[in-house]
């Protein structure tokens, strides 16, 4: 239940009308997602259920990026759940409080960098239920990158621990508390967790330069391995005598595999193995565990029997990319079978993927795609059928080796639909009807091109022929009235020129502006029920009149590469030179207030939120928003969005449309980037508890809150929840109902 209310469920309602002042956004992310095949593997990867619905989950993580949950849907892979960027250098799973929850635990690296990095290092508790932020948190490190994480006990009390590891540091947390249990001074690239002489007692085994095994019942060094157990490194028992070994490969550099019995400390090599990622498992379900390796460069997935000192290919899945990044043996499709799940291609400038492969008859059953972003998205029905699909478009894919790609999900339920590959790269995406027929078309902005397909086919209806058509500045709208909406886009010899959308024929060419342009905006700026045209560019602003696309205005300001411009009802905005921002009155057409953000700006969108209009800006470098309120004359306090929204467009920023998609009154936020994400607002104001926005808590607050979670109700708010733990889940319901019966306490503010 809870995976379809995290998937599935619209947060919306009304905002109240409060006193305008400067104060924080609450927020309800809905949807969030992001690629999902880039060096996965390398920070792990494991199956196991975190959704709660008895069905395992591939969790993996982006290095640097995002943690991620992909389900099988009875036909295919989807990702169903995608963590904040946190850089992410290693995930695991675990029930770490013994409630029978599995949660997402992950450690990121504040300021990630790909080689290593320093710190501050972090500790991360996701309830993969919700898109909201980590339910616990604790610092890792202030100076080193934590390089891996294992979940286990490791000591004498009946407590899950994590442990993490940096280049030189073991950390050991309690894992329900996150409370640091010790510490040691032996660190590494991987640290694993077994009983290694099947004793009762696991030991916590870390792989660097060296190889260290750690009593934690102790708190002391064990043995060590000089030289180190590989440059990948798994444990299990593959030799089936009851007692796990460690293995380990030696990578790029040189072939061989390495395996340790930890009861006696005795290695003996397996030559000629061409192992850069290694795991161990019963993959091909004969009641026997095989060591499992990956190529370092071209070849196979291979498993092994090993028996004495000597093993025995007994089963191989080609892998059609270079080099492997990680594996791991579950069954991700709940059919009661295991599967080799492993990632491989960063290792070459060609795709990276995501594969599961069925080693009975060694075949690869789900090849992930390579989705590259920068990604943007556009909301609408495509088939008139009352109910909203949602278009996702990644820039490119295969590492930059193809076009990009448009994949269309069910809004409500982010089911799939279909994928389209497309014959550019792809720069926008936009939902609109343009040439009279039942369907919407889903309208993409490419390199030099235009290309419409059919809502409901996914026909491709025309191209526009090779032209000078800019990668900036692009809406479609209706601007005459007639039954059908245009396409408007600038050119790269500084116009803008506007399709009748039903064809490529170009119905309207501006003159020549004065610099190259860089965004554009649609909208009634001065009440007149004529939309306008606001356009950006190097040197200034422009404002037109679509009817006649006569020159309202023109304002020459400072110079400015990727100035923004947006339009609203009686003001439009425009980027200034200097990190700032100024407004202007849409029907004086001349400045009302300017100012110095301090930091530089990415995205400008106008917004109305509890009954008062105010123009976002998406910060450069936090990819946050500040949301400044539209006339007076002075720098006006702003509202603050402080939760960031993903990965920008190489860490430039994140595009940002604010849109009420579910037809409630009130506006959501949808950011692109690299992690494109779905947001609900709300003030920190509003009371928790009021579900339904009649501005008190009561017990008919309970029935809005359970009509959401048990009923017909398809809204709710940030209000609704309850305890403040940034996610709206059925905990919020059991609050609730104790607050109004008076055995708990009441919502936090």
């Amino acid at each position: 239940m809870t995976r379809n209310l995290a998937r599935g469920a619209i947060l919306a309602a009304c905002l109240g009308a409060f006193s305008l002042r400067a104060e924080e956004i609450r927020t309800t992310t809905l949807y969030r997602t992001g690629t999902l095949t880039k060096s996965v593997g390398s920070a792990n990867m494991i199956v196991r259920d975190v959704l709660g619905d008895a069905t395992p989950e591939i969790v993996s993580a982006i290095p640097g990026g995002s943690a991620f949950a992909m389900s099988y849907n009875g036909t295919t892979y989807r990702d169903t759940w995608y963590s904040p960027n946190i850089g992410c250098r290693a995930v695991t799973v675990a029930d770490r409080d013994g409630n029978g929850i599995n949660e997402v635990i992950a450690g990121g690296v504040t300021n990630y960098d790909y080689y290593g990095g320093g710190g501050p290092s972090f500790l991360y508790v996701f309830d993969a239920t919700s898109y909201g932020p980590e339910v616990a948190k604790v610092q890792i490190s202030a100076t080193e990158a934590v390089t891996d994480i294992a979940a286990g006990n490791v000591d004498a009390d009946s407590d899950l621990e994590i442990v993490a590891i940096t280049n030189t540091k073991t950390y050991v947390f309690n894992a329900a508390t996150l409370a640091l249990e010790w510490t040691a001074s032996w660190g590494g690239h991987t640290v694993l967790i077994a009983d290694l002489e099947n004793d009762g007692q696991n030991e916590i085994i870390i792989a660097g330069s060296d190889g260290t095994v750690l009593n934690a019942y102790t708190q002391t060094f064990k043995w060590g391995l000089a030289g180190g157990f590989g440059s990948c490194v798994a444990v299990g028992d593959v030799d089936n005598d009851g007692k796990p070994e460690i293995v380990g490969g030696n990578g790029y550099y040189s072939g061989g595999v390495k395996i340790v019995n930890g009861d006696t400390m005795t290695v003996f090599s397996l030559p000629g193995l061409n192992s850069e990622g290694i795991t161990t498992g019963d993959a091909n379900n004969d009641g026997q565990t095989e060591l499992i390796i990956g190529p370092n460069q071209w070849g196979s997935i291979e498993g092994y029997s090993i028996s004495g000192t000597t093993g025995t290919k007994i089963w191989s899945i080609n892998d059609p990319e270079h080099g492997t990044m990680g594996m791991t043996v579950g069954d991700p499709d709940g059919d009661g079978k295991n599967e080799i799940v492993w990632g491989s291609g960063w290792t070459s400038s060609g795709a990276d993927s995501l594969f599961v492969g069925n080693a009975n008859t060694q075949t690869i059953e789900y090849r992930a795609p390579d989705l590259d972003g920068w990604f943007s998205q556009a909301i609408g029905d495509l088939d008139g059928d009352g109910d909203l699909e949602l278009v996702i478009a990644s820039a490119s894919t295969e590492s930059g080796y193809s076009s990009g790609s448009l994949t269309i999900l069910d809004y409500a339920t982010r089911q799939f639909v279909a994928k389209i590959s497309v014959p550019a790269t792809i720069y926008d995406v936009a939902i609109g009807q343009v040439d009279a027929d039942a369907a919407r078309e889903i309208v993409m902005l490419g390199y030099s091109t235009i290309v419409v397909y059919d809502g409901v086919t996914l026909a491709k209806e025309w191209t526009s022929p090779a032209s000078s058509i800019s990668s900036n500045g692009f809406a479609v709208r209706n601007i005459d009235a007639d039954p059908v909406d245009e396409i408007i886009y600038a050119t790269t010899d500084r116009k803008i020129q506007v399709l009748n959308g039903a064809t490529e024929f170009i119905q309207f060419t501006s003159g020549v502006l004065d610099g190259y342009i860089y965004d554009l905006a649609i909208g009634d700026v001065d009440g007149d029920s004529i939309l306008d045209a606001a356009v950006a560019t190097y040197g200034g602003a422009y404002i037109f009149r679509t009817s006649d696309w006569s020159e309202r205005t023109h304002v020459t300001l400072t110079n400015l590469d990727y100035r923004q411009i947006a339009i609203g009802p009686g003001h439009f905005a425009v980027s200034l030179s200097g990190s700032g921002i100024a407004t202007y009155s849409g029907s004086t057409l001349t400045q009302e207030w300017a100012c110095t953000s301090g930091n530089a700006l990415f995205d400008l969108a106008f917004v109305t939120l509890a009954g008062q209009q105010r123009v976002a800006a998406a910060l450069s470098n936090t990819n946050t928003l500040r949301l400044f309120p539209t006339g007076g004359a002075a720098c006006p306090a702003y509202d603050t969005m402080s939760q960031p929204l993903g990965l920008g467009n190489y860490g430039g920023g994140v595009k940002i449309a604010f849109a009420d998609v579910n037809g409630d009154g009130r506006p959501e936020l949808l950011a692109g980037g690299y992690n494109p994400s779905i947001t609900a607002l709300g003030w920190n104001s509003e009371p928790r508890g009021d579900v339904n926005l009649d501005g008190l808590v009561t017990d008919a607050d309970i029935d809005a809150l359970a009509a959401y979670f048990y009923g017909n109700s398809h809204a709710a708010q940030p209000g609704a929840d309850v305890n403040g733990d940034g996610a709206i889940r059925p905990d919020d319901l059991y609050y609730l109902i104790n607050y109004r019966r008076g055995t708990g306490a009441p919502p936090p503010l």
